[in-house]
């Protein structure tokens, strides 16, 4: 005899809830790992803001550059996740064991190479970047000391890939504690020469953050070299490679840098737009997008969490779960955003009051953040699709959608704003609702309607 209706609506709520506890067991740890990160960058931020406007500029202008490259490790990451999770649900843990090892090749050498190129053209980096004479020391010298830690971070961030992508979000937040916690501390008396230690204002702060990036980098190379888990590093293969799994890492992540790519290089050009409006603007924009990107958290976790999921689902021949997976993970997301939106609009002021004590630069901070309250359910569709899509190996698509939102919605609404509508700093604000608007539009119709889950890796 078959079930009632009731019945089958009672399995069905079952498990969504199963589901939901599942995404959330793997998210949750990633949201809190993401929040402490920020919640250390805001530390940063705050103390930084307080040694004057130049000094917030210097980091802001510092960072973009930072941020593109990070791109070519993104792509590593998210080839090695997808591989990892597709295999971990396939239950082939020696391709497990041979991705986790090329990658950690990978990643180890693009960001050697990167950081090089960083430390030997910093003070023309920062001179393209648009800063103004009392900003470009400042940046350059901040640029310089963080190139060591950058190595430490950009290689920890396609190896923690590999660990989440077996559905582990728990050792990369217990790492990002101690990391940030290190941070904290070194940053502080660093920064203002307390615990003994010398007075260096924003070279400073960099120089914290490096040492702190390369604490976690040892203890996560630890970890690997004690696990049991196929992600491991045993030091009787690491010199063992495999140009074949190298290039199937390659085929999902190269696109995946590319959409990275497009979106900082358009990032840059947008903060050149905003740094030719003067200090005061540059400043309000560091400092919102700082305070902004406390939301992007929980889109992170849960985008990472259906990255894992997805594709462990396909490996093990479910793409039916793979897609409630999404669903599922997209009501989590719309719901955290609406939260955050509120918050923006009604809690703006003080929150930006902890970040600085100057007027004209509060006042305009909270007048951006109000107009991202309107960004973030957008936002954060496109952060879990973006994930999901990932975690299936269809990486170019939103490679292409990025290109269009980043470089035709986003910069040609900012532009045109500022050129004929006289916006200022509000004009870019806005431009990021379309963007992300579109860009989340897409991704909705690709999982709708794309053939993400006959994908092959």
């Amino acid at each position: 005899m078959s079930a009632s209706p009731a019945a089958d609506l009672g399995l069905l709520a079952e498990n969504r809830w199963a589901l939901r506890k599942q995404i959330l067991k793997l998210a949750v740890p990633v949201v809190m790992e993401q929040v402490l990160t920020t919640l250390t960058q805001m530390v940063d931020t705050m103390m930084v803001s307080h040694l004057g406007p130049e000094s917030s500029a210097a980091v802001g202008l510092s960072n973009q550059p930072l941020f593109f490259s990070m791109a070519i490790f993104m792509g590593i990451g998210t080839g090695t996740t997808a591989l990892v999770a597709r295999y971990t649900g396939a239950k082939d843990p020696e391709t497990v064991e041979s991705v986790t090892r090329q990658s950690f090749w990978m990643g180890l050498f693009s960001a050697i190479v990167v950081a090089y190129a960083y430390f030997a053209f910093a003070p023309q980096i920062i001179h393209y970047m648009g800063a103004e004479p009392g900003v470009a020391p400042l940046g350059t010298a901040f640029l310089r000391w963080s190139t060591i830690g950058y190595i430490a971070m950009q290689w920890s961030q396609v190896m923690s890939g590999a660990v989440r992508g077996r559905g582990d979000t728990v050792t990369p937040l217990y790492i990002g504690v101690i990391v940030n916690i290190v941070n904290v501390i070194l940053g502080y008396g660093l920064i203002w020469g307390k615990f003994g230690l010398p007075a260096m204002g924003v070279v400073g702060s960099a120089l914290g953050t490096t040492i702190a990036r390369c604490v976690g980098a040892l203890l996560l190379l630890v970890v690997l070299i004690r696990s049991n888990h196929p992600v491991r590093l045993r030091l009787a293969t690491l010199f063992r490679f495999d140009p074949g799994v190298m290039g199937r890492v390659l085929k999902i992540g190269l696109p995946a840098s590319g959409e990275r790519a497009i979106q900082s290089l358009g990032m840059i050009t947008f903060t050149r737009i905003i740094s030719s409006l003067g200090t005061i603007s540059m400043a309000s924009h560091v400092i919102a997008n700082n305070a902004e990107s406390i939301s992007y958290m929980p889109a992170i976790g849960l985008g990472t969490a259906a990255t894992a999921l997805v594709g462990q689902r396909l490996g093990a021949k479910d793409p039916h779960g793979a897609g409630r997976v999404i669903a599922e993970t997209v009501r989590i997301v719309a719901l955290v955003a609406a939260v955050m939106s509120l918050v923006f609009y009604f809690v703006g002021g003080p929150y930006i009051g902890m970040y600085t004590s100057d007027p004209a630069v509060h006042d305009l901070s909270v007048q951006m953040l109000r107009i991202a309250a309107i960004a973030q359910i957008p936002m954060g569709i496109t952060f879990v699709l973006s994930g999901a899509l990932r975690g299936a190996g269809d990486t170019l698509p939103m490679m292409i959608v990025t290109a269009v939102g980043v470089w035709v919605v986003r910069l040609t609404i900012t532009g045109g704003l500022i050129a004929w509508g006289g916006w200022g700093l509000a004009a870019a604000w806005t431009s990021m609702f379309f963007d992300w608007s579109f860009r989340g539009t897409f991704a909705y119709l690709r999982f709708r309607f794309g053939n993400w889950k006959q994908k092959r890796i």
